[in-house]
C-alpha cells in the first residue's frame, strides 16, 4: 500500500464556527470574513503563511487583509480536512500537498498594499531567488534581467536577497581559503621532511606518495578557491549594479582575506617546485 506524506496546518478552534455542510463539511471562507475580526484574519493568514510578516500598519489595513486572505488562504480552506483532536485551542487541517515550501526561509515583510504583488513575488521567487539559493548566480542574473524588464526596479527586500547570497558566497570563500592554506601547509611540511639527511628509503617513498596526494588536493582546492572568488566578485558587482554601494566591515575583511590567500597561493607557485629526489 502506498503511503503519501501528510501536511498539516493548525488553525484556531474558533474556525469550527464556520464549518458548513453535513455530508461534505468544509470551512466557509466568506462566512468567516463576514464575522472575523482583523486580528483573527491575521491569525489565520499567519497559520498558512508563517513567514509572511505583517507590520502594524498592514494589520490595520482591512482592504489589504481581505486581499491577502482571499488570494492566499481562501482557496486552501476549500481543500482542508478538519479533525478534532481533543485540544481546545486549535483544529488540525490536513492537506495533500505542502502548505508552503521548506526552502522558503526568508521572512517577507508587508507594510501596505504596495508591498504585495503576487505576480511580482512569484516571478522573483521562481526565477532569481531559486537560482540564488542553488548557487547558480549567473542564471540568477539572467532571470533578474527579465525581471527588471517587467518591473523596472528592485525592492529593498529583493536587493537584500542578492546581498544575502553575497554573504553566503563570502562564507564559502572563507572556508575554501582555509582549505587552500591547509593544503599549502601540508605540502611544505612534506618538503621539509624530504630534506632530512637521515630519511630512510621506505619513509622517503611514503612521503613522496603523500606529496602526490597533497598536490592533487591542492589543485582541487585551488579550483574551488578560484570559483569562490569569481562568485563573490560577481555577486558584489550584481549588488552594486542594483543598489548604491555600501562598503561594510564584512566586505573589507573579505577583501583582505582574498588578497592574503591569493598572495600566499602566488608565492607558493612562484618559489616552490616539486622536489627532485633520487633513490639510494
Amino acid at each position: 500500500m502506498d503511503h503519501h506524506p501528510a501536511y498539516y496546518v493548525y488553525l484556531p478552534n474558533y474556525m469550527l464556527e464556520y464549518v458548513v455542510g453535513e455530508t461534505n463539511p468544509r470551512i466557509d471562507a466568506d462566512l468567516f470574513l463576514s464575522k472575523a475580526t482583523p486580528n483573527q484574519i491575521v491569525e489565520v493568514i499567519s497559520a498558512f503563511h508563517p513567514r509572511l510578516r505583517l507590520t502594524r500598519n498592514a494589520e490595520e489595513d482591512h482592504e489589504l487583509l481581505l486581499k491577502l486572505f482571499i488570494e492566499k488562504v481562501a482557496p486552501r480552506l476549500s481543500r482542508l480536512i478538519s479533525s478534532l483532536n481533543g485540544n481546545k485551542n486549535y483544529i488540525q487541517g490536513l492537506f495533500a500537498c505542502p502548505v508552503y515550501k521548506p526552502d522558503q526561509l526568508t521572512s517577507r515583510w508587508i507594510n501596505s498594499s504596495a508591498d504585495y504583488d503576487p505576480k511580482r513575488i512569484d516571478m522573483f521567487d521562481t526565477g532569481t531567488l531559486m537560482h540564488l539559493r542553488s548557487g547558480k548566480y549567473r542564471l540568477a542574473a539572467e532571470s533578474l534581467q527579465h525581471f527588471i524588464e517587467s518591473y523596472t526596479f528592485l525592492s529593498q527586500a529583493e536587493i537584500d536577497e542578492i546581498i544575502g547570497a553575497q554573504t553566503d558566497a563570502e562564507d564559502t570563500l572563507h572556508d575554501t581559503s582555509i582549505f587552500l592554506e591547509r593544503s599549502v601547509e601540508s605540502i611544505e611540511s612534506i618538503h621539509l621532511q624530504l630534506r632530512l639527511p637521515t630519511l630512510s628509503r621506505t619513509k622517503r617513498g611514503d612521503l613522496e606518495e603523500e606529496l602526490k596526494c597533497a598536490k592533487a588536493s591542492l589543485r582541487s582546492r585551488q579550483g574551488m578557491f578560484n570559483a569562490a572568488i569569481e562568485d563573490v566578485g560577481f555577486l558584489r558587482a550584481l549588488a552594486k549594479h542594483h543598489d548604491p554601494p555600501k562598503t561594510s566591515t564584512r566586505s573589507k575583511l573579505a577583501d583582505r582575506e582574498i588578497i592574503g590567500a591569493l598572495a600566499e597561493q602566488h608565492e607558493f607557485i612562484k618559489e616552490h617546485r616539486p622536489v627532485k629526489t633520487s633513490n639510494h
